[in-house]
This record gives C-alpha cells, sequence and structure tokens, in this order.
C-alpha cells in the first residue's frame, strides 16, 4: 500500500500506474496458468526497462529546486505582502491620468465586437451586478518591473525597480538570499484576465504570453540558479479576453532544474475548453531523456458543491488524501476519460475513471486496511470498489504487445492488499506482473520507487505550504 500511495501521488491520480508492479503471491494466492508467448516477451521489455531507468534515475536537482520552493513560501510574510499588493494597486491607478499611464479606465461599449466576450470573460470571473467600465492594467508596465525584498523578522517589504517582478527572501540568520524572477516581454501579446473588484472597479491585466521564470538561491552575495523557464498562456478560439471557468485556454510550463553535472527538465501543459473540459499532461526529462509522462485527457462532468462538502472526509485519511482532495478540486471532474502514465517512453498505462472521488475513498480505505491489517474480505470490498469505477490496459510500445488490467486482493508479506494483474490474448486468468520479476528486477524497481520518495513527500509539503499561504494572502486583502 505504501508503494501504491506513493506511485498514485507521482502520478497525480493515476490510479492504474499507481499500484502498477505491487504485488506479490504467497501460498493462498492463485497459481498462475503457464506464460504465453505475449506475456514471456512484455516481461522481457519490462526487465530492460527497469534496468534502464534504474541506472540513470536521480531526481536531486528537482528535489533541490521543490525543497527551495518550499521554503522560500514558508518565509514569505502574507500580510506583508498583502499590504504591498495594495500600494502597488493605489499607485497604478493613481497615474491613470499621468503622461506615462500603466493602466486605463475603459467602458465595455467602446470595445465593439469585443464587448460580449469581455463581459462573459468578466461574469465567469467576478460577481460584479451590471458594470460599465473597468481597469485594464499592463503587466509589463505596471508590476513587470517591481522588485520586492522580504527580510527575516522585517513585517514590511522594501520596493525598488527592477527589469522584472522579483520576490525576494533575505535570511539574516543563514546569511542567505533566495529570489523569484518573473520577467514579462514589453509586448501587448497576451490575454486579457479580469482578476480583482477592488476600488470600485472591475480590474483586468494584460499578460504577454510568455513569462519567464527564474530561481536563484546562494549565501554571500553568490546566488546559484536552481530552476528556469518559461510559462505560456493564451486562448484557443481567437478572443483577448479571459475567464478561467469559461473560456477556451492552453496555458503550458516549461521548467528546468539544475544540478551540477546533471539537469532535469519538468514541462507541463493544461488545456480547458468552454465548457469546462479539462485536459492536463506533464513529462519529466533527465539528461534528455524523457522518463516520466502523466495524462490527465477529458476531465468533466464536476461535482457539485454538495457533494464536494460531504467529499471532505478524505481530509481525515491522511495528509495525502487532505492533498488529494485538493486536487480533486482544481481538476473539477467526476470522470476522466484517459488517464495516462509512460514509463521511459514505452510501457503506457491507460486508464478510464468512472467516479474520481469514489476511487480516491476506496483507497484512503484500503490505506486505512493496511495500518490494522485488515482482513481479506474486508480488504476486498474496498478493491473491488476501485475495480467498479477504474478501467484500465497496459501496452508496451516497443514490443505493441497488450494486456487488460484489473485488482486482485492478494497476501504479501503478512498482509492482504490489492494488486494489479494483467490478462494478455490467450489467457483466462489474470496474473500478476511482481510474480515474475528476477531478483535484478525487483533491486532496479526498488531503487526507482525510493528516487520518487524524498520528491514527492517534499512536493506533497510545498503544496500544503502554497495552499496556506494563498489562503493567508487572500485574508490580508479586502477583496
Amino acid at each position: 500500500m505504501k508503494q501504491m500511495k506513493l506511485w498514485m501521488l507521482a502520478a497525480i491520480l493515476t490510479f492504474s500506474g499507481a499500484s502498477l508492479l505491487t504485488s506479490c503471491s504467497e501460498e493462498d494466492n492463485p497459481v498462475p496458468e503457464p506464460k504465453i508467448e505475449e506475456r514471456q516477451a512484455f516481461e522481457k521489455q519490462l526487465s530492460a526497462d527497469l534496468e534502464d531507468v534504474a541506472e540513470y534515475i536521480n531526481l536531486d536537482p528537482t528535489l533541490k529546486a521543490i525543497e527551495i520552493l518550499t521554503s522560500f513560501t514558508n518565509n514569505l510574510n502574507a500580510e506583508a505582502l498583502g499590504n504591498q499588493v495594495m500600494d502597488i494597486l493605489t499607485q497604478i491607478l493613481s497615474n491613470a491620468f499621468s503622461e506615462n499611464p500603466t493602466c486605463q479606465f475603459l467602458s465595455f461599449d467602446e470595445l465593439g465586437d469585443q464587448k460580449e466576450e469581455a463581459l462573459n470573460a468578466l461574469a465567469n470571473s467576478l460577481h460584479v451586478s451590471e458594470p460599465s467600465s473597468f481597469v485594464l492594467v499592463d503587466a509589463y508596465n505596471s508590476i513587470g518591473t517591481r522588485h520586492m525584498t522580504f527580510k527575516t523578522g522585517e513585517p514590511q517589504a522594501v520596493i525598488t525597480e527592477d527589469d522584472a517582478l522579483v520576490v525576494e527572501y533575505q535570511d539574516a540568520e543563514l546569511g542567505e538570499t533566495t529570489e523569484l524572477r518573473l520577467k514579462f516581454n514589453d509586448e501587448r501579446d497576451g490575454v486579457i484576465v479580469f482578476v480583482a473588484n477592488a476600488l470600485g472597479s472591475p480590474i483586468a491585466v494584460q499578460f504577454p504570453e510568455t513569462i519567464g521564470i527564474t530561481i536563484t538561491t546562494g549565501k554571500n552575495g553568490e546566488p546559484k540558479q536552481v530552476l528556469e523557464g518559461t510559462v505560456d498562456l493564451n486562448t484557443t478560439d481567437g478572443t483577448k479576453y479571459m475567464s478561467f471557468k469559461g473560456s477556451s485556454w492552453s496555458a503550458s510550463a516549461n521548467l528546468l532544474a539544475s544540478v551540477v553535472g546533471r539537469k532535469e527538465q519538468i514541462t507541463a501543459t493544461v488545456d480547458h475548453s468552454a465548457d469546462g473540459e479539462l485536459s492536463v499532461m506533464a513529462g519529466l526529462t533527465i539528461n534528455d531523456r524523457t522518463v516520466l509522462t502523466l495524462g490527465a485527457l477529458g476531465v468533466r462532468n464536476p461535482y457539485s458543491a454538495e457533494e464536494m462538502e460531504q467529499l471532505k472526509e478524505l481530509r481525515g485519511m491522511g495528509s495525502f488524501y487532505s492533498t488529494a482532495y485538493e486536487l480533486l478540486k482544481a481538476l473539477n471532474g467526476r470522470t476522466i476519460d484517459a488517464l495516462t502514465l509512460t514509463i521511459n517512453e514505452n510501457i503506457y498505462v491507460k486508464c478510464k475513471v468512472n467516479d474520481v472521488a469514489e476511487a480516491l475513498k476506496a483507497l484512503g480505505n484500503l490505506h486505512l486496511q493496511h495500518d490494522i491489517r485488515g482482513s481479506k474480505e474486508a480488504v476486498d470490498v474496498y478493491t473491488q470498489q476501485l475495480n467498479g469505477v477504474l478501467e484500465f490496459s497496459v501496452i508496451e510500445k516497443n514490443t505493441g504487445i497488450s494486456a487488460d488490467g484489473s485488482l486482485l486482493t492478494i497476501l504479501k508479506e503478512g498482509e492482504y492488499q490489492p494488486a494489479v494483474a494483467l490478462r494478455f490474448d490467450g489467457e483466462t486468468e489474470f496474473q500478476a506482473v511482481y510474480d515474475n520479476l528476477s531478483e535484478q528486477d525487483l533491486v532496479n524497481y526498488r531503487k526507482i520507487i525510493e528516487s520518487f520518495r524524498e520528491p514527492i513527500a517534499t512536493f506533497n509539503k510545498l503544496l500544503a505550504a502554497l495552499q496556506e499561504k494563498a489562503g493567508a494572502l487572500k485574508g490580508a486583502l479586502p477583496f
């Protein structure tokens, strides 16, 4: 169960990939039927992939970047940041009629053909009754040149000019400085997003299509870059005004984490349709080799507010499931057409989820059964609940061999657990993958699992820190 839990977080709800390879048989488990040729070829290729990945897997750059981001987030004073946001907003509005304004007061009527799309974007973003005008803020000139410096024990930030939006934290005790730098270009080519209703007017910000991001940290004035990349945001239907809820849009991130001699590239793409359907893809590349690709395609049919309130019970199943609840809210979908997991650009797992929350609750109850060493009958109740909401298959791209998957309750190391079993063409029974791995395969598999353990646990802490600071910042702002 611990391995299944780890893989599930790594795959962001990729349930089928989460439990692949975690089964084992003992005396009361079914005796497998003789292997057919397809299974033998599949297992041979799987063995080669495990050895290949185990040879170069090392997530030190990613782990370092996540640790720095977590510490940076925890150290920021949300109240001070909120005060600076309000000060910046006041300054922006106060120079609206100067020679070099950083914002404009616009009437919806003067937008012409864009009036309807702007009103729709506003309605899907903020609660404003019968607005006639709004404030349009130029991100580059208004916030793209601010440098905010936060220091240990000081409640306010010092703002200076820069060529980017910079948030810096100085730890006086350690003599260490961490800096987040967002570089906006000066082209007015990006989308316009309504972000707040403040000081009597809706406020929209025009962002550039691409934003550069750099994170550095270091002591004694010698910063070292630990993360760099770009973030892109644009609409996919040709509109200029957008909302994250009711527009068709696409966002992507390309980040590179570096430690001496190693580089790890993290990519992510999010596509959202106007009717609310969501698709997410993410990948991890180490030294130019793609190790892992994850996808959640066709996320739709959101839960009602009442259902989400009932699903808060997930929080009581531990920190992992509390994080899963927040991911569930973010995904905003009951069903997922295809959860995908690709390992080493070869092993491809595809899973259809008919009820995300039911799958999460079943996994949470299985974890509780693990804690109390539940009986086979008790564990099998939740194993079958998972089978009722998941449909998955596996294919090896190099061999073209595919198999259907199912979860079985088996005895492993003195306790009952759910385990993934595969059935190939010509077979009548499902067989556990783990049962047929060699000792060296198991060594490679455990090395791969362990390499993800600490980064995932640290990422969980980062999500919790971001959630806490976002809530605190929201409370510090008057809108």
